[in-house]
């Protein structure tokens, strides 16, 4: 006997005749898709070479990073590395505060100079008193004083000195944080050595690498060790293509089964 067809169903088949149930051919939600997929990491390029100044060094140590800071005394161009930069500033300070050490007996005789000349109470009250006078000369000469003079230029001549390597590095640590170089000029206006260090403070970014002018040979290119990949994608990047699926196969409308009519008897 032949199987009779819900007349509903034979309705829903003329009307969808490409209608399918959920859990056949279709997918369900999520299938079929390509899961998340990272994008890929632009990673940091330095060199391990402290004697290549085309690449920053990211592992530099105290005495490579002095040794990298005279080498670049003129080089306003590439990168230099976050370990580069403190360790030199390091060096700029110890140096600093030992030449202070060696000129502090002469501010300290300048001092006492000075406390005594204000202290002349003999003189403030008796106008014909020549003290004041003779403090006030003693206190000019002690700066024409060969000692004085010898250490008052070896001062500015250290500071003249470091200044067009310090703002080289400056120049050179922007740039590895992704800001122009320039803007290490804003240290010689009031309050802008401040936005400076700030600024030179902030990890390397890959973007960075557009700063670099590598010789001929390329340089030394290496991943930076020991420093990770920031969540940059590369570039021209555009995210996961989705999978594309084969198209699901056509239904066609079954024509509707004829039933016998009832025998008579």
């Amino acid at each position: 006997m032949t199987q009779q067809q819900n007349p509903q169903n034979l309705q829903n088949q003329q009307t969808f005749p490409h209608s399918q149930p959920y859990d056949q051919s279709q997918h369900p939600y999520g299938r079929g898709q390509q899961p998340f997929v990272q994008a890929p990491q632009v990673p940091l390029r330095g060199t391990t070479d402290p004697r290549d100044m085309s690449l920053p060094l990211y592992t530099a140590t105290f005495w490579q990073a002095i040794a990298r800071f005279f080498r670049g005394y003129f080089k306003f161009s590439g990168r230099a590395s976050i370990r580069e930069f403190w360790w030199a500033q390091l060096g700029i300070l110890i140096a600093n505060a030992v030449l202070w050490l060696l000129m502090l007996p002469l501010y300290l005789n300048v001092l006492l100079y000075f406390v005594d000349a204000i202290f002349d109470y003999e003189s403030y009250y008796d106008p014909y008193h020549s003290t004041s006078a003779e403090y006030f000369f003693a206190f000019l000469a002690l700066f024409f004083t060969p000692k004085f003079l010898i250490m008052g230029f070896i001062s500015s001549l250290f500071g003249i000195a470091l200044l067009l390597p310090t703002l080289a590095l400056s120049w050179r640590r922007l740039q590895d944080a992704n800001f122009h170089g320039a803007f290490s000029l804003l240290k010689f206006i009031p309050g802008g050595d401040l936005a400076v260090l700030i600024m030179a403070a902030l990890p390397a970014k890959p973007e960075g690498q557009r700063f670099d002018k590598l010789p001929a040979g390329g340089g030394s290119q290496h991943p930076a060790p020991n420093t990770p990949s920031p969540s940059y994608p590369a570039p021209g990047y555009v995210g996961p293509q989705p999978t594309p699926q084969p198209p699901a196969a056509p239904q066609y409308m079954q024509p509707p089964v004829q039933q016998d009519p009832p025998q008579q008897q």
